[in-house]
């Protein structure tokens, strides 16, 4: 769509249509505002067009694979593939005494990959992995010693769930297998687990010959043996390969099939594939040839025994003594696979030891992000040009964004693994890592989206951060969802109709302005109904600041993201004390939760009492406490105090002090009333000015004010010093007030 667009439209860029003219084109300024109109207009209607179709595309597609997914797919000699779903008997599928069910499907090994995965995605509606754990191994049952299966356990669920990961196995219920997915099922983990395994080999395949969708107990199955063995209760998918070959030689028959399937989520999808290699036999040494030959990185479990063993002991030690590996083939895969490995800067394999105090879930993401760094400088030749490359120019463009590319995806996945010693290192292992930038940018939305605290630290510790890109609206559509414990943000109906109304623009990249233009026009007007400060501030807010970012981490209750951001806001004093205004307004809109958020007012409250405790001078106190900043609008520190109640904050010295000065006119006008002046008459000067025996003339004023005006002081002369004196009274007035009410 957008290829069409741009040529039917000459290229015309967003930013035009924005109405950014100092970075339109010459031509486009020269258009008139009613053929700039015109050429939006028709823009917009030719670019809803195509959404259109490619709407309705994605629907008929979806449509016909959830309909005859399965007529389309078809078995090896062509007929209809076989389909429904295994019921498993409650002994062998849930402790609990359930009974658990699978969707399977019968392909040919020859079936495109390609609609495969438009079933899996479309008709089993699985969302596409971040990652894919490919697990290979002993197809015999064995078992662990306790610890070292605490270990695996431990460190295979935490992978799978940080990863968002599909797991890939053989599918049979022996060996690797059973051993994952029975540990995945024992950690509670709730992702995919899908087996690729051989038709001919899967016992009580009679059952599934005839299934056309009806649901097919599997019960009464004979054990494993060398000619087939039954399926594992704990998968949650099964795709069965039938090659035609029966009983043991269908053995592997899956493996190239399989091989395919996870190069065209690689190539096609861009997911992530990593490779656990736990035992294993020589079936086990051709699934890790498939893998290295399209680059997937892999973990071996040297001390499982078989396979892993064999490979690790080839890789480091170039000797092979178990005999079930001295054969010549097994010799020419092992040999294979260490050239790859060799070749990729010996980052291909990792090798990882359950025995050693060492956390799987790392290594497996250490394996990924090696192979992401490696695959940059295999992309080149020896003269450091991509391959095929013959502009210079293009070439160095082309390495820098396929290595930021990588950088990125490596970074994401550090975040979404919560691994803040791998990111850590992919940040000072480079000069791209080291030097703030769109990697960064994104990485650190995506922290804030998931409130990875220690990660925003260590990216906001960088030099030259730039928070200004980061797209608070989605902040604010994530939190309301998954980090709004009081149902605050949720219960803005407003904020999420216009959330509906603009969620393409939401999720659309662009320029930090129209960014925060976005988030005004959605988020704004909630902002605003909390405090006239909001909406002071939302109105000179042009990008992202750290002020914006502390809001949202008070109504995202995250407490160690608003201390992050508050030590960085421009004006923190201030911001505390809004801070602390929020969320007393918040404990009287929600539900529960009241207290938390009442003690998180009292807390704020106290953070801005304590910094002005800190000031060592009254004088600095008084510049501090009557200083007005432009994106706070006219108030000063103690009219925003007042206007928000914060009793603590006006009851402290200086705030007193300063208060009794005002009152007297001292350091707000040009004379300043005696201590002993009389209340009424006090009241009398500032009611009626023309009795006032100090009121000198606007022109003396205006002299005075000009010779005596310093930064620090020009907020002493915003107005005319009798309406000073009025906003003193009226000051105290109120205070006293609100002192009554609250001894009532």
């Amino acid at each position: 769509m957008s290829f069409l667009v741009r040529n039917k439209y000459k290229k015309l860029d967003e930013t035009e249509l924005n109405g950014d003219e100092a970075t339109a084109s010459p031509s486009w300024r020269r258009r008139s505002p009613e053929e700039k109109e015109a050429k939006a207009s028709s823009l917009a209607r030719t670019q809803a067009v195509f959404a259109g179709r490619i709407q309705a595309q994605f629907r008929r597609t979806a449509m016909l694979f959830d309909k005859f997914g399965e007529t389309i797919l078809c078995r090896k000699g062509g007929d209809a593939s076989a389909y429904g779903r295994l019921v498993f008997p409650a002994s062998s599928s849930s402790e609990s005494g359930r009974t658990n069910s699978s969707p399977f499907i019968v392909v040919s090994d020859t079936t495109s990959e390609a609609l495969l995965a438009k079933y899996i995605e479309k008709r089993w509606r699985i969302k596409k992995p971040e990652v894919i754990i490919s697990v290979t191994g002993s197809a015999q049952d064995f078992n662990l010693p306790p610890q070292l299966q605490r270990a695996f356990d431990n460190g295979l669920a935490s992978a799978a769930t940080s990863a968002n990961a599909w797991i890939l196995t053989a599918g049979t219920d022996s060996g690797v297998m059973k051993l994952t997915a029975n540990s995945l099922h024992k950690n509670g983990v709730k992702l995919p687990v899908i087996a690729v395994t051989p038709f001919g080999a899967v016992n009580g395949r009679h059952l599934l010959e005839e299934a056309r969708g009806q649901d097919i107990a599997y019960t009464g199955i004979e054990p494993a043996s060398f000619s087939g063995a039954p399926v594992n209760a704990f998968h949650t998918h099964f795709i069965m390969v039938e090659s035609g070959d029966l009983g043991g030689k269908a053995w592997g028959t899956e493996i190239a099939f399989r091989a395919r399937l996870e190069h065209h989520y690689t190539e096609m999808k861009g997911v992530t594939i990593v490779t656990l290699c736990v035992q294993g036999g020589p079936g086990t040494l051709k699934t890790l040839e498939e893998g290295a030959k399209q680059a997937h990185p892999a973990l071996i479990v040297s001390d499982s025994g078989g396979a892993a063993a064999a490979v690790a002991e080839f890789v480091q030690k170039g000797t092979i003594s178990d005999v079930k590996f001295q054969s010549e083939s097994a010799k020419k895969t092992l040999a294979t696979i260490k050239e790859m490995h060799q070749a990729s800067g010996e980052r291909l394999l990792t090798f990882f030891s359950l025995s050693a105090d060492e956390d799987m879930s790392k290594l497996l993401l250490q394996a990924i992000v090696k192979m992401l760094r490696a695959r940059t400088t295999t992309d080149e030749g020896a003269d450091g040009e991509p391959h095929g490359s013959s502009n210079p120019d293009s070439s160095v463009s082309t390495i820098m964004a396929r290595e930021t590319a990588r950088l990125t995806r490596a970074m994401l996945l550090a975040n979404n693994w919560d691994r803040l010693d791998v990111l850590s290192s992919l940040v000072q292992e480079s000069d791209m890592g080291r030097k703030f930038g769109q990697p960064h940018v994104t990485t650190l939305q995506r922290a804030l989206e998931l409130n990875r605290v220690g990660i925003v630290q260590m990216l906001l510790g960088m030099e030259n951060n730039d928070i200004s890109q980061i797209n608070l609206t989605r902040l604010y559509l994530v939190a309301s969802s998954d980090f709004d414990p009081y149902h605050f943000l949720r219960s803005q109906t407003a904020m999420h109709t216009a959330f509906v109304r603009q969620m393409r623009s939401i999720y659309r990249p662009g320029d930090p302005r129209s960014s925060y233009r976005l988030f005004k026009e959605t988020v704004g007007p909630m902002l605003a109904s909390i405090s006239p400060s909001l909406e002071v501030l939302l109105g000179h807010g042009e990008v992202t600041s750290h002020l914006d970012l502390f809001v949202w981490s008070l109504l995202s209750d995250n407490r160690e993201l608003a201390m992050t951001f508050w030590e960085r806001c421009s004006h923190p004093l201030r911001a505390a004390l809004l801070g602390s205004y929020i969320c007393a307004h918040v404990a009287q809109k929600i539900s529960w939760g009241q207290k938390v958020m009442e003690e998180r007012s009292t807390e704020l409250q106290a953070w801005a009492v304590g910094m002005l405790s800190e000031v060592p001078s009254t004088e600095r106190a008084y510049t501090i406490l009557s200083y007005t900043a432009l994106e706070w609008g006219p108030q000063t520190v103690l009219d925003q105090a007042m206007e928000m109640e914060r009793k603590e904050f006006l009851s402290h010295r200086y705030c007193q002090a300063l208060m009794e000065l005002w009152w007297r006119g001292d350091r707000v006008c040009t004379v300043s009333l005696p201590d002993s002046t009389p209340l009424m008459v006090v009241l009398l000067y500032s009611l009626v000015p023309l009795l006032n025996p100090h009121r000198k003339s606007k022109k003396k004023t205006a002299k005075a004010v000009g010779r005596n005006t310093s930064m620090e002081d020009m907020s002493k002369f915003t107005v005319r010093d009798h309406e000073l004196v009025m906003q003193a009274a009226a000051l105290s007035v109120q205070i006293a007030v609100n002192e009554r009410k609250r001894s009532m």
